[in-house]
């Protein structure tokens, strides 16, 4: 039994956020409410005063989102994901110590490149990212055998997992069975949980 003295002594802290659509054109209702929501999205990313109206930037956001969500799995069947290699280097002797396996998205045509900011927080929201985080690691581990093949300068690979993977039994296993299908040893991939994991 809890007694009144505990309720009293006890602190309760409610995160509220209000996502606010402003009826001001004949649409359908699911139409309004996925507006609210939207807003209320961003609202919640907001450290304070979370409340947020639905504006016309909202829209083409959603659109954009849409687009991408329409797209990313065509985009990994056809190689349109890339990674680039960021390099990690000793200040005092400027060697490559490693580098950090940074994902691409280059749709060719006119709009070749899609920012990171733009692709990864919609593959987040969807759990596409579980896909396309594996897939780095593939693309790096194939990279290091290529290099232990040719006898080139191998150094460790970082690379980025997202936070979901924590919730997913399969996220150790599959890790293992790349490894171990290109033979790379386990020194030379570094794994890293988003930034996000930490806030």
């Amino acid at each position: 039994d809890v007694c009144s003295s505990d309720l009293e002594d006890s602190c309760i802290m409610l995160d509220i956020a209000f996502g606010i659509y402003e009826i001001n054109e004949e649409l359908p209702f699911y139409i309004m409410l996925d507006r609210a929501n939207l807003a209320l999205e961003h609202a919640k990313q907001r450290p304070f005063d979370k409340c947020e109206f639905y504006d016309a930037a909202d829209r083409s956001r959603l659109v954009a989102e849409q687009r991408i969500e329409g797209e990313m799995e065509a985009a990994l069947a056809n190689g349109e994901f890339e990674i680039y290699l960021q390099p990690k280097c000793d200040f005092v002797t400027g060697a490559i110590r490693g580098a950090e396996a940074l994902v691409r998205w280059n749709r060719g045509g006119t709009d070749r490149m899609v920012r990171p900011d733009e692709f990864i927080p919609v593959f987040e929201r969807n759990g596409f990212i579980l896909q396309l985080d594996m897939f780095i690691l593939e693309e790096a581990a194939r990279l290091l055998s290529t290099w232990r093949a040719n006898n080139q300068t191998v150094v460790p690979l970082a690379v980025n997992f997202s936070r979901l993977h924590l919730n997913d039994a399969r996220f150790i296993p599959q890790m293992r069975r790349i490894m171990a299908q290109y033979n790379v040893p386990n020194h030379l991939i570094e794994a890293e949980i988003t930034e996000s994991v930490i806030f």
